[in-house]
């Protein structure tokens, strides 16, 4: 790894159903984000942009808001870096820290958005943005903004609504921006 390269990536994440031809709601839902993300390319790294394109989601309550910054005594893994950035502990953290384990050069910025199915028809969705600097003692300084938002479908009109608004989405297959996992 050469370690004057510096990285900044966006990465989409979503559970899914596990059949191509039939994504799951929280798949729909973070593939037209991303694709309206990568409508504007000049702003694909722009937080404010993301966080615009996801409030534009129906029927979402935001549960939770959270910036933190702090300088850590080591280096940083892809692990604590995925840890970061899904705060719920899925199997897409594991999937985002391998994602990022393939990165060649030293991660400077990271946005990332997934969507996890939760117990109840619930939908978790987080919006995170992690951007890591090093300090001069070259121990890397942290600050990390993270929005949570959640979207319940038991009610047969929202999923109903929401399958309209969603339903034609699929996720982009083989690229490596676009994570799923099964439920």
């Amino acid at each position: 790894m050469n370690p004057f390269t510096f990285i900044q990536t966006g990465l989409f994440a979503a559970t899914g159903s596990g059949i191509a031809n039939n994504p799951s709601l929280a798949e729909c839902i973070c593939a037209a984000v991303c694709k309206q993300i990568l409508q504007n390319t000049s702003k694909l790294m722009d937080g404010d942009e993301w966080a615009t394109v996801i409030s534009q989601i129906p029927f979402q309550i935001t549960t939770a808001q959270k910036s933190t910054n702090k300088t850590l005594n080591t280096g940083i893994t892809p692990a604590e870096i995925a840890g970061l950035c899904l705060p719920q502990q899925s199997k897409l953290t594991d999937a985002v820290a391998s994602a990022l384990a393939k990165l060649q050069g030293n991660l400077s910025q990271l946005i990332c958005f997934s969507v996890t199915e939760m117990p109840g028809n619930v939908l978790q969705m987080v919006l995170s943005n992690i951007s890591i600097t090093p300090t001069f003692h070259g121990l890397p300084s942290v600050s990390v903004s993270t929005s949570t938002s959640s979207l319940s479908f038991a009610d047969a009109t929202q999923l109903n609504q929401l399958t309209q608004i969603f339903g034609t989405f699929t996720p982009p297959v083989s690229e490596d921006y676009f994570i799923t996992t099964p439920v």
